[in-house]
């Protein structure tokens, strides 16, 4: 589906725009996996600030690069995903420009590794629990393979296997494990569960809510976002498991399309992007972490702490998901 966004006015010694103005500068093609009610808010403000419009095509992150690959000219301009995997995907199959500016100040992984995209913005994937359910000291210093162990039976819940977040996840944990370990955790993940797997994460936290379950991992801004639809999740706290020396991240992302005809424009959006309005705008107000780390998250994000980032090799994640999606599958992990 495309949408269309139609303002116009002036920024930043960009030349003037007005309703006549029809040329494909003035104009931008996305293609997007990120949820419309997160993005439509950042893409009109950019619009107001710039009168820059955008034609948005929305689809799963696999999807669209399949698209962009079936495709012998597209006239997109820009992939957005919400996972590393498909930006490194895109660029192995060479649909990627590298892009002009990059900034220095990447929260790590990123600082050590340099990919023709840039992340927007840092997504973790955390353990929730039930302060009533469960004291705290059994989940201080824990480890995702730790959700393994016994004393966890009938206590988890998880989310699908069919989302990318936790095949991400299953990925940095073939890294960290091996498979043959990897897999033995799996097993006993399943083994743990309280029931079948949710459907979102939203539903997993609020299960351990409602104390349903006593633990279940899920990306951290969903909680911001049930907080801010003031749902009854007052007694679900946040810890961050380890794994590589630190809690296991996903990113939103963007890419310049190397049949792009506006990628000068492109270029101007990304860096928009990646500064303090644009991150603000994308990461802050989403309850995601900003990528920059000279902003900080949103006061509701900070209250449950601090952490540092695993360090896994995000080079090795397209090899590790194949692996990750067979171990699913052999561990009986829906």
């Amino acid at each position: 589906m495309f949408l269309r966004i139609s303002l116009c006015v002036m920024l930043l010694g960009l030349s003037g725009c007005s309703k006549k103005n029809k040329t494909t500068d003035n104009k931008l093609t996305l293609y997007s996996a990120r949820n419309s009610a997160l993005l439509d808010p950042v893409l009109k403000k950019y619009t107001d600030l710039t009168g820059v419009k955008f034609e948005v095509r929305t689809d799963k992150g696999p999807s669209l690069l399949r698209q962009l690959l079936a495709q012998k000219k597209s006239n997109a301009d820009l992939l957005i995903s919400v996972d590393a995997n498909t930006l490194m995907m895109a660029e192995k199959e060479n649909v990627l420009s590298p892009l002009d500016y990059l900034p220095d100040d990447f929260k790590s992984p990123f600082s050590k590794a340099k990919f023709a995209w840039v992340p927007l913005s840092l997504r973790a994937r955390a353990l929730f629990y039930n302060e009533k359910s469960i004291e705290k000291i059994k989940v201080t210093d824990i480890e995702y393979a730790d959700l393994a162990f016994g004393n966890f039976k009938g206590e988890l819940c998880l989310r699908t296997s069919a989302k990318v977040y936790n095949q991400a996840l299953v990925a940095a944990l073939i890294e960290e494990q091996g498979e043959a370990k990897a897999l033995e955790i799996l097993k006993a993940w399943v083994q743990n569960l309280e029931q079948p797997v949710y459907s979102s994460d939203r539903d997993v936290i609020r299960a351990v809510a409602k104390g349903v379950c006593t633990v279940g991992i899920a990306n951290t801004y969903y909680l911001g976002r049930l907080i801010k639809a003031k749902e009854e999740v007052s007694h679900v706290k946040v810890v961050f498991p380890k794994l590589l020396g630190g809690v296991h991240v996903n990113v939103s992302g963007i890419g310049l399309l190397k049949n792009s005809k506006n990628k000068e424009e492109a270029q101007k959006f990304v860096t928009w992007l990646l500064g303090d309005e644009g991150q603000q705008s994308y990461a802050v107000d989403a309850f995601e972490y900003p990528i920059l780390k000279t902003l900080e998250p949103h006061e509701i994000v900070q209250e449950w702490g601090d952490f540092k980032v695993s360090e896994a090799d995000l080079k090795l994640w397209p090899e590790n998901w194949s692996k990750a999606l067979s171990l699913i599958e052999k561990s009986g992990y829906k």
